[in-house]
């Protein structure tokens, strides 16, 4: 694996970084990564499956078992924590965004989006996870715009930083 290189950082409160990268985020050598999930933690298209054929069978294997647990489907925003298989991380923390091809809404989209990045962070937080690698959640199969989906990302971040101070 070759080093990745930002392409852009932003400092945050108590000396830490945003780092944005656009690369293959199941390469990244981080403590945790976002996945952008479905209702149904299926892990079918996209992000999702890419980091199934990367990490093996096992997180989908996770994911069925978490969903015999919960009573339907899960809301937009909810995060469930998996091992990472063969992925160079400690776990997979799977978000489920809001899906703007569902939600016209542009404001409880973005709304959602946050609140769901921040749901991320507060996990990350709990677990222990010095580092996460999110993806721009609710972008592609999901039709967010991706400079929409990318900017509260960073957003919500850097907020996050602001009012926590783990």
């Amino acid at each position: 694996d070759r080093h990745c290189e930002p392409l852009n950082h932003v400092l945050l409160p108590r000396s830490r970084k945003l780092l944005v990268f656009k690369e293959d985020l199941t390469k990244h050598h981080v403590d945790s990564i976002a996945n952008a999930a479905d209702k149904n933690l299926n892990n079918r298209g996209g992000l999702a499956e890419a980091i199934i054929r990367a990490g093996g069978k096992e997180i989908q294997d996770h994911c069925d078992r978490i969903m015999k647990d919960e009573p339907k489907v899960l809301m937009v925003g909810a995060v469930r924590v998996t091992g990472p298989g063969k992925l160079p991380c400690k776990a997979v923390i799977h978000a489920v965004g809001p899906n703007f091809h569902e939600i016209k809404d542009d404001k409880r989209s973005r709304d959602e989006l946050f609140e769901t990045v921040t749901n991320v962070l507060a996990m990350a937080s709990r677990c222990g996870f010095s580092s996460v690698a999110i993806p721009a959640i609710s972008s592609g199969i999901f039709g967010g715009p991706l400079d929409l989906c990318t900017k509260t990302v960073v957003r919500a971040t850097g907020l996050y930083f602001k009012r926590n101070k783990e």
